[in-house]
């Protein structure tokens, strides 16, 4: 944790322009100021309809955990039909989102006037709603990979055991043919 962090934390400035809060966070993102931005991030999210961006220009180094902590303020934000948005012009952070697999996932716009509203003027996830598939699996909020969906099961009367196939059927388990 970096002496910056230990005196002032990683939220450099809240504020409202109109209905949406900004949240600018600063300086190094990583698992030690997570339950600091975990926290206001929940306390942001808690309402109906949350418009929400996160300043991130600030921000000098971002690492997985923070990465989830707004993976979780996305879900709760679409949970209560809200809406969220990355504010960054760096590249690393584009680049950090599209190597992780993120990139389609967030709203991510240069500045806070690169944000516009959608065109019915509310939030862009408003009557979205989980759809169940016909196969049985429990609903999901957008497309999957096929891997994510997609198990593999294990052959019949076939496991392995430290790297070796093996066969359980009429004998004990681990032992082999």
């Amino acid at each position: 944790m970096t002496y910056e962090h230990a005196r002032t934390g990683p939220v450099r400035s809240e504020y409202t322009v109109g209905d949406m809060t900004v949240l600018e966070l600063r300086g190094d993102l990583d698992i030690a100021v997570t339950p600091v931005i975990t926290a206001r991030l929940d306390a942001l999210t808690a309402g109906p309809h949350p418009d929400l961006a996160v300043d991130l220009r600030a921000v000098t180094f971002m690492d997985c955990a923070a990465l989830a902590v707004l993976c979780r303020a996305r879900a709760r934000t679409r949970e209560r039909q809200g809406r969220l948005r990355l504010i960054s012009d760096s590249a690393r952070v584009r680049a950090l989102l599209r190597h992780t697999g993120l990139a389609n996932t967030f709203e991510v716009c240069g500045s806070l006037t690169d944000t516009p509203r959608p065109p019915d003027g509310g939030s862009r996830f408003a009557g979205a709603a989980l759809a169940a598939p016909d196969d049985g699996r429990a609903p999901t909020a957008g497309p999957a990979s096929a891997t994510s969906q997609t198990r593999r099961r294990p052959r019949a009367g076939r496991r392995r055991a430290h790297g070796r196939a093996t066969s359980n059927a009429g004998g004990r388990p681990g032992e082999s043919d």
